[in-house]
Parts: structure tokens; sequence; C-alpha cells
């Protein structure tokens, strides 16, 4: 069934309603990153290619907030993700709020062993394993200091936990105008 949803390699949408951007893209999702990537960073739905999957991102991006949401493939999620962001303080401008979740609804936690002791493995030789659904979290803070035509600098801490522990990532964003010569950016 997954061949028949992925006719096409993807299908994008995208429009501007003044400052407001809405996007929406359904089929391969390549290099997907939710937030500053604690809990996604990279991700890639078409790993195996015997199986393409048609996976859905959609984002709203406005100046003081945005929202967005995307799962893997729509006929058996691996990954389904969500992330709030915003503004909310008109004279703090550059601080940013965010919270971000990330679920796997089979997440393997135990490889199965076959009646002989080896591994258990399927028709098609993949590993067999007992899985639990699993659910990530993220909150995060960040501020950016703009320095207009010189650039721009944006300290940023995640705070990321699972029901199995908690972890924390300190980050720092960069961006150095080159004059006429284009921008330098650095994380």
């Amino acid at each position: 069934p997954s061949d028949f949803v992925h006719l096409l390699r993807y299908l994008t949408y995208r429009r501007r309603l003044g400052e407001v951007e809405v996007r929406a893209t359904e089929g391969e999702m390549l290099g997907f990153t939710l937030g500053h990537g604690s809990l996604v960073r990279g991700y890639s739905n078409i790993a195996d290619p015997d199986h393409p999957h048609a996976g859905m991102h959609f984002a709203v991006v406005a100046p003081r907030f945005s929202v967005e949401a995307a799962v893997d493939t729509l006929l058996h999620p691996a990954v389904i993700a969500a992330r709030l962001a915003g503004s909310p303080f008109v004279a703090a401008r550059g601080l940013r709020f965010g919270a971000s979740l990330a679920v796997d609804p089979q997440a393997p936690v135990q490889i199965l062993n076959a009646p002989d002791g080896s591994r258990a493995v399927d028709g098609a030789f993949n590993l067999q394993a007992r899985s639990t659904p699993l659910s990530l979290f993220n909150a995060d803070l960040e501020y950016t200091f703009d320095g207009g035509s010189r650039g721009r600098l944006t300290p940023y801490a995640d705070l990321a936990g699972s029901p199995y522990g908690l972890g924390a990532h300190l980050g720092l964003l960069g961006r150095l105008s080159l004059g006429g010569r284009g921008e330098l950016g650095a994380q």
C-alpha cells in the first residue's frame, strides 16, 4: 500500500497571507528538523527503498509565533511530531519560547529471540522486536541579539525528556554579514 500513496516524490504548497506563511508538504521528508533538533534532527523517511513513505509536514510561521506538525508516513507512522513557539512579549522581541512533542507509536525496546536462541527475523529478514509507544518532549528558550546589518547571535537552551530521563542541550546560532559578499552562518 505504501507504493500507491507514494505516486509523487513530494508535493508542496506555500502561501503568504500578509506576514504569515503557510506551508504544507506531502511525500518524502529529507533532513527534517524540529526546533533546535533536540528531539528530531535531520530525519529522513526514505531510508528503506523497498517501502516508500508518504509523510506530511505542515507549518504556519508568523513574526511572533509558529506552529508545525509532521508525520513520517500516513499508513504506519513511526514519527509523529509537533511544535509550538512564540514571542509573547512585545518589549522583548528577541525572546522566544518553544515546546515540542515527538511520539513513536511502535518504538522497539527489545529484540526478540527465535526458539533456537538466534535473533527472530520475519520473511524479509527484518529483526523482530517487542515495541511500545514512546513520547519525547522538549521545552526551549532562546534570545536573539540582532546586530542589524552586521548580523545576529542567538544563544538557546533546550530541556528534553522522556519517561526514561531528562537531558539538556545548549547552543549558539550566529550569522555574520559579509557586506555585499554574502553571509556566514554557524551553529
